[in-house]
Parts: structure tokens; C-alpha cells; sequence
């Protein structure tokens, strides 16, 4: 398995494979509820916390 940062980083078969090929690619739509209950992250926190600089919350 291998992971890239983006896709500028495939080579060119992989990124067909992968990406573009109606037969082997996923394509999967995310959905986010704006409804937050008292002490939960919203989904702004959540993916600050996730993708964002400090790493204290990802331990």
C-alpha cells in the first residue's frame, strides 16, 4: 500500500487506475450534519483537530 499527498505524486497508470476508470474508482459522497449537541465538536473542530497544525488532539 502507498499513500499520497495528491494526486501530482501518482504516476500515470495509477492515476487512471484509480481516478479516472468508471470500472475500478470509488466515488463516495460525504454528507455533514449542522446539528451539534452540547459538548460535541462541529465539523469545523473535528477536522481542524484532524487535518490542521497542532497534533495534541490526533493522540
Amino acid at each position: 500500500m502507498q499513500r499520497f499527498k495528491g494526486l501530482g505524486e501518482m504516476n500515470p497508470s495509477q492515476l487512471r487506475e484509480t481516478t479516472m476508470e468508471p470500472s475500478t474508482r470509488r466515488l463516495v459522497q460525504l454528507t455533514f450534519d449542522d446539528t451539534v449537541e452540547e459538548g460535541e465538536l462541529n465539523t469545523f473542530e473535528i477536522m481542524d483537530m484532524l487535518l490542521g497544525k497542532k497534533t495534541s488532539g490526533r493522540s
